[in-house]
């Protein structure tokens, strides 16, 4: 998650129904966050079996005057 500070309800959730939660910190859209990510599951793992990304992004307005870098 991108901010672990937010993780002690999901951690007493998972711990709670006995479930086999790691959290991490993973912001995507920082490109170093993400290969830190990745780097520190294959570490520990070895395999990254299934990988869920559910971020969303918000972006509004005409297409023609829509930039995705901004």
């Amino acid at each position: 998650m991108r901010n672990l500070a937010k993780s002690s309800e999901l951690k007493t959730i998972a711990d709670r129904e006995k479930l086999p939660l790691k959290i991490i910190q993973l912001d995507v859209t920082d490109d170093i966050s993400v290969k830190s990510a990745i780097q520190a599951i294959s570490d520990e793992s070895n395999r990254i079996d299934i990988f869920v990304n559910n971020a969303g992004y918000g972006l509004t307005g005409a297409l023609e005057d829509l930039d995705i870098d901004k």
